[in-house]
């Protein structure tokens, strides 16, 4: 019998918290035999546990619905604020049986609308910038029948760290994400129905200033008794119920520059009951203003007030956007070891190397320090030759920790409010030499499970594990470029190129559709987008290479099955690619900043200097020489508009808007012969220069006449087997590989992806890279020397669609239609994928020996797959799946289940 499993809610698992009044829901199935489709569903949602069942469910109840696709829209009643749901599902299958058992319910929760905040911001205004503000509640709980149901809300201008009775309130750190704070604040609700007691509490923050400055908060706790009332406590404006404030012993805190803590400044006691604030921690330190002396001001200047008395917090303005809660989990540390090796430079100074470069921090035991001594921790992802950190590429970013000793026999240290990007970590100070288990290494994320795996060939192993790395350290409530330097932003030409790449890696839905919100609240009246979200740095109208508003729609429908992201996004995509439009002459798009950005500089290439991308009011030697040489940026930013129209149409199909569908078509047309009349050239047959990029763009983008294609192609053959390897930068690397295997030349392709010479992901392998770099070239000097970067990331997606073969159809819904393309290889090559889906895992495992190619491939529950193998002939095809050969090609569909192929390739 069927039975569903892991059910999630808005992308989540059981407990997720958010605003939404209508989510989606998700399973996969179980137990479904080979080859069944799953025929109809059945969803409940109660706000009671006792209450799913037929005819019970208070909230809704589906009913029997025919053909889903393995998710539901919720369509029952209005869902209240703060409102606790159970829901369950079950599913028929295509054959007749007893009726089906519903899953284990799992829940989900409404958090705290915009309108029933009854707190406001609340801060300190008098003093003590740049340090940690500690906010302390106090409040007598009744007993009133037991606690049912205890939550804090928090909502705060920086990072906070929540405690309650003495302890933290959970393990979510760096709380909460970046957002476009004039639009809507990330908000964070806390469960604390086994931290509260009858009598007194008290709730602490930890604020600190995060990407935005001086601290403040709004905070709630809402607590719901056994006998039905609720009390609620809170941060309130009015007299008398305020909370205390006081300065923190995090004497500075930044993103990029680190963070210096005090532990003389500790106060024991502060966050728990049983004393009041400027009491019992009043005695616990005697170094009211600690003299930091050079240090400090070597670090961050002239110390500020670090006075010690408790204070009343006072009203503040505070950001203007709504609290809002998004289907999005906390950062948390999701992987921690000790350093693999330590090295001594000389007396008082080592080196930790963590193995890999990753993101985050480390926790660092200190035992035997005397008062008042400075351990200080620099981090760096390379050597230098004396073995030192190197901090070059990390240009204005200090990226260093200091931790002051309390004087206690032992003590740890980590931060609290910075992160850091490194692989090496630089320790002095400290008394006496550190062990690998003195130094642990913690990565911080937005947790996301890695979906999908990939084997093969030892290179393209590394390589892939490289992207999955780089990946998972760009993961904090945006898609950061790299986590290491002055920079870190949600760059969207990044995140376009490698969109494909993310959402193969990692379980990255609920993190792709905050980002569509972010994209959102960052667009312009007239429809422009900046190039970073939420902004930071960067054009205010971004380059239009930019179509994440345009792709992240339509991969959120065909991975997760979630068509409001359509619904949400359409209007985004449409109003800035009409912006594009309107700025186009003559149908071509001058308007370009980065363009096919960060190819290879090789020297004997056709052309030379700056580069033909025209990037007006730009003075900056490093940025210049990131700019293609080869490919005009004005040919990328035509092909890459023509390209989102082309989306567009399909995303206006998906909402019903034949109209703008039509239009976005004709657009594409007119672009389209508007490229041609630009950039082709009838006596060669070629685009604009014959590089790689252009020939690759505009093959892979439709801007070819069909009776022109084999020719463009042969051109783009010809000119990868002349260089032995691509000369493409980060937007034309993802449609060279693609066209490359696409059109039959997978051997070419497989030769760009295995090299391990200049330019090559081999070649950063080769030099000790464990995650990509932002340049072909080995560098670490300053300027651009990102050595985690993910924009170069595409082999990823190409390796797991390509080489391995296995990818989603272009018309999914959520993930319910696959596509198994083994490619034609040479003989003893192999490859494995497998990607864990809504419905379940799909993978694919090939080998080609000799004349014989072996497949295997796993079809998720409630999914089909069309199957295309390069096989002259069928040895064994096992019963239930039907293929048919042309000598050629062995193709035909099949359904979910476990299948086994052999055949001969001619």
């Amino acid at each position: 019998m069927s039975l569903p499993t892991g059910l999630r809610c808005d992308y989540l698992p059981s407990g997720a918290v958010f605003n939404d009044r209508q989510p989606f829901f998700s399973w996969a199935v179980s137990g479904l035999p080979q080859g069944r489709a799953a025929a109809a569903h059945q969803v409940l949602v109660a706000t009671d546990p006792s209450m799913l069942t037929p005819g019970r469910a208070d909230c809704w109840d589906s009913g029997h619905v025919e053909r889903g696709h393995g998710q539901a829209h919720y369509a029952g009643r209005a869902l209240r604020s703060r409102e606790l749901c159970w829901w369950t599902v079950r599913v028929w299958d295509d054959a007749a049986g007893a009726e089906p058992e519903f899953a284990l319910p799992a829940t989900f929760e409404i958090g705290l609308a915009p309108e029933d905040w009854t707190s406001g911001w609340m801060g300190f205004v008098g003093g003590w910038y740049g340090q940690s503000l500690l906010m302390r509640k106090n409040f007598d709980l009744s007993d009133r029948g037991g606690v049912r149901r205890a939550r804090a809300y928090v909502a705060s201008s920086g990072w906070h760290q929540l405690r309650v009775n003495g302890a933290p309130a959970d393990r979510r750190v760096l709380e909460p994400t970046e957002s476009v704070l004039s639009k809507r604040v990330i908000s964070s609700c806390y469960v604390l129905d086994d931290l509260l007691v009858p009598g007194p509490n008290v709730v602490g923050l930890v604020l600190g200033g995060g990407w935005y400055g001086h601290p403040c908060a709004r905070l709630e706790v809402h607590v719901d008794h056994g006998d039905g009332t609720t009390e609620v406590f809170g941060a309130h404006r009015r007299a008398g119920e305020s909370c205390r404030v006081a300065p923190g012993p995090i004497v500075a805190n930044s993103p990029y520059d680190g963070e210096v803590r005090d532990a003389r400044l500790e106060r024991p006691g502060w966050d728990a009951p049983g004393a009041g604030a400027g009491q019992a921690d009043e005695q616990s330190h005697d170094d009211a203003r600690p003299d930091y002396g050079d240090l400090w001001t070597e670090l961050f200047g002239a110390p500020g007030s670090r006075e010690r008395e408790w204070a009343d917090a006072q009203a503040v303005d505070g950001p203007a956007g709504a609290p809002t809660f998004p289907p999005l989990p906390p950062a948390m540390v999701t992987e921690e070891h000790e350093a693999v090796r330590i090295d001594e430079l000389r007396p008082g100074r080592w080196v930790a190397d963590a193995g890999v470069n990753g993101s985050g921090w480390a926790r660092l035991s200190v035992v035997g320090a005397e008062r008042g001594r400075y351990v200080r921790l620099r981090f760096g992802e390379t050597l230098r030759p004396d073995g030192r950190v190197n901090q070059e590429n990390l240009r204005m970013a200090r990226t260093s920790d200091v931790f002051v000793s309390s004087g206690a026999p032992e003590e740890s240290f980590e931060p609290t409010f910075t992160s850091h990007g490194f692989r090496y970590v630089e320790i002095e100070g400290l008394p006496a030499r550190p062990e690998p288990r003195d130094v642990l290494i913690r990565r911080v994320r937005t947790p996301g499970a890695q979906r999908s795996r990939f084997r093969g060939a030892e290179l393209l192993e590394r390589i892939y594990a490289n992207v999955v790395r780089t990946e998972a350290s760009n993961m904090r409530g945006i898609l950061t470029d790299c986590p290491q330097r002055d920079e870190r932003h949600g760059w969207l030409n990044d995140l376009t190129n490698r969109l494909d790449t993310a959402v193969l890696a990692h379980d990255i839905g609920p993190l792709l559709s905050k980002i569509l919100d972010d994209i959102a609240d960052s667009q312009q009246g007239d429809g422009s987008i900046p190039d970073t979200v939420p902004f930071r740095w960067g054009f205010r109208v971004a380059d239009p290479v930019c179509l994440s508003p345009v792709l992240i729609p339509g991969l959120l429908f065909r991975h997760w099955g979630d068509g409001r992201a359509i619904e949400r996004g359409y209007p985004v995509a449409s109003a800035w690619l009409h912006y594009l439009l309107g700025r186009t002459q003559d149908g071509v798009l001058h308007l370009t900043h980065f363009g096919d950005w960060s190819e290879p500089k090789l020297t004997d290439g056709p052309h030379g200097g700056r580069g033909s991308a025209d990037v007006d009011g730009v003075d900056n030697p490093t940025f210049a020489e990131a700019v293609s040489n080869r490919t005009p940026g004005s040919l990328v930013s035509t092909a890459s508009l023509h390209w989102g129209m082309v989306q567009l149409s399909k995303l206006a199909d998906y909402v019903g808007d034949a109209s703008g569908r039509e239009r976005a078509l004709e657009d594409a047309h007119r672009i389209r012969t508007a490229f041609r009349r630009a950039f082709f050239h009838p006596e060669s047959g070629s685009y604009s220069t014959g590089s790689q990029g252009s020939l690759a763009l505009a093959l892979a983008l439709g801007l070819v006449p069909a009776e022109e294609r084999d020719h463009v192609l042969d051109l783009l053959v010809t000119d990868v087997r002349k260089w032995g390897h691509l000369t493409t930068g980060n937007v034309a690397t993802k449609f060279l590989l693609e066209t490359l295997t696409d059109s039959g030349h997978h051997d070419l392709a497989l030769m760009i992806a295995s090299r391990d010479e200049y330019p090559s992901w081999g070649y950063m392998v080769r030099h000790g890279a464990t995650t990509l770099w932002e340049r072909w070239e080995e560098s670490t000097g300053g300027g651009m020397n990102s050595h985690n970067h993910g924009m170069l990331g595409s082999i990823g997606s190409w390796l797991i669609t390509r080489h391995a073969g296995l990818r989603v159809a272009e018309g999914a819904n959520g993930s319910d239609q696959w596509e198994i393309v083994v490619p034609a290889v040479a003989a003893d090559t192999h490859a494995a994928a497998e990607v864990e889906t809504p419905k379940g895992l799909a993978t694919v495992a090939w080998a080609r020996q000799s004349d014989r190619l072996d497949v295997s491939f796993r079809v998720p529950a409630g999914a089909v797959a069309d199957v295309r193998l390069p096989m002259s002939r069928l040895n064994e095809v096992p019963e239930g799946l039907s293929l048919s050969c042309d000598g050629k090609l062995a193709s035909g569909r099949a359904g979910s289940g476990e299948w086994a192929v052999s055949g001969s390739c001619g």
